[in-house]
């Protein structure tokens, strides 16, 4: 099982909700926490979706699930593997709601050897009316779909038409996989396709959503691009637009804002202004389709104190976000550039105002607790005490002149990741953490990175592909929010119509809507804007 704590994993209560499915390298899919009813369904899920079958392995780590698929799906597969992996977590998602086990947001905990963690609430079993679309950022400039009925073809080729200036190359659809060749280097650019890229998928999203598609969560299965999954609601209205923006993190001090209004692009320039310092917006400026502002120093390149602060104007950029009526429904990583951070996705809902705090997993061995109540930090030392056997290190407060920062500092290494069980005792942990977090009203609302420092002097070798291994300094930050009423994700009104009436997504639907003009027209007497490359020599 690996080095690091020797105990097995202990069980959790009988009435524990909470559980964490890892992606782990080369092959390996594990959970903890999950009970049998959800092994079941993966297993279920794999039989019927993945070819190179299974074997389930005794993990002799305590309340740990382990399965080892055939093939190296997670760090080498060719176009067919790779679509028969998108279908087969697509099923994995489906056969788990059935049972109850329904995500609530998607992180990379482990540093080393981990593509993605699922974290999953258990609730009422939610029955699928057609299987989960797929849809994986191929190559450097490819989308293919997955499980994609015929009659969504069009509404996606004219979206994509209109979001992508360069077209296609290729364009092919087959037995419910669509694959497309974009022009260009959407998933590999640092200029304006950087902005047009993010703006086509956040329209794909929309678009899917007025056909009744709602986004479900994003995972990483290969440490590169994310793919994203979507299930078929009925209870949205079939038609009605759903506004989405994106916020980008963008080389090492850039803030991007795409797709938002005035009032949204002045309100964060204050939240900058707070946080940051009234002096530290170096610049700003319409960025082909995008705001962008550059702050002073290194944000999202920043270790220690710099880098707890950062976080922290994640938080504050996250409230006034929902203040102006954007909530935050995932952070995907779309980019194969290295040094790659999360993309922010809002979809519009109501406006309310709420406290967010976040749980950093800094370093290979440290817990931050920033803009968190002392209740609730206590709450959490009490948890992770009653988990973790091996104790801690150290404790520190950090002073701030927004709070304290409080940190924890483990024994080994928790988020190294593999399948070891010091990582797997802190999956537990964390596990344990969402669940009594929840019972305060704490929601686990958003799980990003905001830290573009990789390691690559790693002498590590990955023996499927010869080359050596490159991972992020830090792990995931975790963002709760204040939402007693548990409301969940942001969804589109029903307005009294019987929905369940439109059954099957099987009846036309209207069309992509009209292309809008650029939110930020060019001041008088200003030239476009150069490309990154050309004003700096850098890349995004």
């Amino acid at each position: 099982m690996g080095a690091g704590v020797s105990n097995p994993v202990p069980p959790a209560s009988a009435d524990f909700t909470t559980t964490c499915i890892s992606i782990q390298h080369v092959n390996d899919i594990t959970a903890v926490h999950l009970d049998e009813a959800g092994e079941k369904a993966i297993q279920e899920a794999i039989s019927e979706t993945w070819k190179q079958m299974f074997v389930p392995v005794d993990a002799e780590c305590g309340s740990v699930s382990w399965i080892k698929l055939g093939g190296t799906p997670f760090v080498k597969a060719d176009s067919d593997t790779s679509i028969q992996l998108r279908q087969m977590m697509g099923k994995i998602l489906e056969k788990l709601a059935a049972v109850g086990w329904k995500v609530t947001q998607t992180a990379q905990i482990g540093r080393k050897f981990e593509q993605s963690s699922i974290f999953l609430r258990k609730g009422e079993p939610e029955f699928a009316t057609a299987p989960y679309i797929g849809l994986g950022l191929s190559s450097k400039d490819s989308l293919v779909f997955v499980n994609l009925p015929a009659n969504l073809e069009q509404p996606l080729r004219e979206v994509i038409q209109m979001a992508w200036r360069l077209g296609h190359q290729e364009w092919a659809y087959n037995d419910g996989v669509l694959k497309v060749k974009l022009r260009g280097t959407p998933w590999k650019s640092s200029d304006e396709q950087a902005v047009q890229s993010k703006i086509m998928i956040q329209d794909i999203i929309a678009t899917l959503r007025r056909h009744q598609w709602a986004f479900v969560c994003n995972i990483n299965t290969k440490s590169t691009t994310d793919s994203f999954f979507f299930k078929f609601d009925p209870s949205i209205v079939p038609g009605e637009a759903s506004e989405f923006c994106t916020i980008s993190l963008n080389r090492d001090d850039r803030l991007r804002l795409i797709k938002v209004k005035e009032d949204v692009i002045s309100r964060i320039r204050q939240v900058i202004q707070t946080v940051w310092g009234p002096d530290n917006i170096q610049n700003e400026k319409e960025w082909y389709g995008s705001w962008e502002f550059k702050l002073a120093g290194i944000p999202w390149h920043s270790s220690s104190d710099h880098s707890i602060k950062a976080r922290y104007l994640i938080i504050k950029v996250l409230e006034a976000m929902r203040e102006k009526g954007w909530h935050a429904i995932a952070a995907i990583n779309m980019s194969r550039r290295g040094g790659s951070k999360s993309v922010l996705v809002f979809q519009q809902a109501q406006p309310c105002n709420g406290p967010i705090t976040c749980l950093a997993l800094a370093d290979k061995d440290k817990f931050r607790l920033i803009n968190m109540k002392p209740d609730m930090v206590e709450l959490f030392k009490r948890t992770v005490l009653s988990r973790w056997g091996e104790g801690y290190e150290s404790e520190k407060e950090k002073v701030f002149s927004f709070g304290n920062v409080w940190q924890m500092k483990l024994f080994c290494e928790p988020w190294r990741g593999g399948i070891r069980n010091d990582t797997l005792h802190a999956k537990s942990i964390i596990c344990h953490v969402v669940e009594e977090f929840h019972k305060k009203g704490w929601r686990l609302y958003v799980c990003g990175d905001v830290s573009s420092e990789w390691i690559d002097k790693d002498d590590t070798i990955v023996a499927e592909t010869g080359k050596t291994l490159q991972y992020p300094r830090d792990s995931h930050t975790l963002f709760f929010i204040y939402d007693p009423s548990d409301s969940g994700k942001p969804s589109a009104p029903t307005y009294g119509f019987n929905t369940q009436r439109y059954g099957m997504p099987g009846l036309p639907y209207p069309g992509a809507p009209p292309v809008a003009a650029s939110l930020y027209p060019p001041l008088p007497g200003d030239a476009p804007p150069p490309s990154y490359s050309q004003a700096t020599g850098g890349g995004s």
